[in-house]
C-alpha cells in the first residue's frame, strides 16, 4: 500500500487557465509620462505650488467629462457616473482617472506642505526654555 500513491491523498491542484488581457488600441498609443510632465510644469509644479495643481486637475477632470458627457448631475442633484471598462472606449476617459489620481497627490502635497509650514512656525515663535524660567537676579535687586 505503501508503494502505491492513493489518489485521495494528494494535493489538488487547480489548472489556472492564464486570460489574456485585452488592452484596446488607443491604450497603447499614448504617452503618459510627458503630458503628465507638462500639466504639471505648466500649471504650478514648478513652484511648488500644489494648490494651483489641483486647481487645474479639478479643471480638467470637470472639462473632460462635459466633453465625454459623463457629467455627474443636474444643477444640484449630483448623480455619481463610475467609470467602469464598458464605458472605457475613448483614451480621453483614462485621462479623467489619471487627472482624479493627479488631483488626490496635489491635495495630499498641499497638505503635507501647509503642516511643515505650520511646524516650522511654531518652532519659531515658541518661547525658548529660557525664558520659562525664573529669572537669576535676586529679588531684593
Amino acid at each position: 500500500m505503501e508503494g502505491k500513491e492513493d489518489k485521495n491523498l494528494k494535493p489538488e491542484v487547480e489548472e489556472k487557465k492564464e486570460e489574456k488581457i485585452v488592452v484596446p488600441e488607443f491604450f497603447e498609443s499614448i504617452s503618459l509620462l510627458p503630458m503628465v510632465s507638462a500639466a504639471e510644469n505648466q500649471n504650478g509644479l514648478r513652484h511648488k505650488d500644489y494648490k494651483r495643481y489641483q486647481n487645474y486637475c479639478s479643471r480638467k477632470i470637470h472639462k473632460l467629462r462635459k466633453v465625454l458627457r459623463l457629467t455627474q448631475g443636474k444643477n444640484r442633484e449630483f448623480i455619481k457616473k463610475e467609470i467602469t471598462p464598458e464605458i472605457a472606449t475613448n483614451s480621453k476617459i483614462l485621462f479623467i482617472k489619471i487627472f482624479e489620481v493627479e488631483r488626490y497627490w496635489a491635495q495630499a502635497m498641499h497638505l503635507k506642505q501647509k503642516i511643515t509650514q505650520s511646524i516650522t512656525c511654531l518652532l519659531y515663535t515658541s518661547p525658548s526654555p529660557r525664558d520659562l524660567s525664573t529669572s537669576r537676579m535676586p529679588s531684593s535687586a
